[in-house]
């Protein structure tokens, strides 16, 4: 299962990289549109699938540190 999340004033590289530095994969959702060119820049797709719902809100809280403190 995934979520597609738009982060404002983010650009999805920058997204990514800093998910990574909190352990948490964060994956650019472009090479799944028909257009790549048409794919918003601060959009970023979330895997959860597999996870127990404590390893899902410990990557909220991990996310929520990486892009927003």
């Amino acid at each position: 299962m995934h979520l597609l999340l738009h982060v404002e004033d983010a650009g999805e590289g920058d997204l990514v990289e800093m998910a990574a530095k909190y352990g948490v994969k964060a994956y650019s959702p472009s090479k799944y549109w028909f257009d790549k060119e048409k794919s918003p820049p601060s959009m970023i797709m979330l895997g959860f699938g597999g996870m127990t719902e404590k390893e899902i809100d410990e990557g909220i809280s991990f996310l929520e540190k990486a892009w927003f403190q």
